[in-house]
C-alpha cells in the first residue's frame, strides 16, 4: 500500500501561492507556511489549487444548466408556447 501523493506549489491557473512571508500577525504566524505553497490537485490532466478546481467544476455545471434551459425554452416555442406577461 503506498501513500497518495501530495504536491505543494503555485497554482500555474491562478498563481496562489498560498501562505505568504508577512501576511500572519506575529500571533498567527508559524513557519509552515511560509513558501510552501498551496496543496495542488490534477483536474482534467492539470495540476491545480482547490478554489481553481472548484470555479472550473461550478463554471461546467453553470453551462450545462443553461445549455439544459436553452433547449427547453427551443422545446417550449417549437411546441407554440409563446412568452408573454398578461
Amino acid at each position: 500500500m503506498s501513500f497518495p501523493e501530495i504536491i505543494f506549489g503555485v497554482c500555474p491557473v491562478c498563481g496562489g501561492r498560498g501562505g505568504e512571508a508577512g501576511s500572519d500577525s506575529s500571533a498567527d504566524a508559524s513557519n509552515t507556511s511560509d513558501g510552501n505553497g498551496l496543496e495542488l490537485e490534477y483536474y482534467r490532466g492539470d495540476l491545480m489549487c482547490k478554489m481553481c478546481k472548484d470555479r472550473l467544476i461550478a463554471d461546467e455545471e453553470s453551462i450545462k444548466e443553461a445549455d439544459k434551459h436553452a433547449k427547453e425554452d427551443e422545446f417550449r416555442a417549437n411546441a407554440g408556447f409563446k412568452r408573454t406577461v398578461n
